[in-house]
């Protein structure tokens, strides 16, 4: 499952909902509005987490349409060569 943490996600809402695993993530989505905390699991065990600026693709509404996180037959993305444009595909 893919989870996109919107900005200003404190450390106590992490751990409530990741427990202290998400801890090996490094984020600044507790203090700027400017990224969201992208985080892929396996079996309920965090594989990879990054942040993600907003700009030029804005990642954050999908936090809230999303709060258990996207399954990974929908978490299909198109991105948009050089400038590393990256957006989610909707299916149809």
């Amino acid at each position: 499952r893919l989870f996109i943490i919107g900005p200003y996600s404190t450390y106590r809402d992490l751990t409530y909902r990741f427990g202290t695993s998400w801890m090996s993530c490094y984020t600044l989505t507790w203090g700027y509005d400017g990224w969201v905390l992208l985080v892929f699991a396996s079996d309920n065990k965090i594989v990879r987490c990054f942040d993600y600026p907003v700009y030029p693709f804005n990642l954050s509404g999908l936090a809230d349409k999303y709060l258990d996180g996207i399954p990974a037959q929908d978490a299909l993305f198109i991105s948009h060569g050089i400038d590393e444009y990256v957006e989610l595909m909707e299916r149809k």
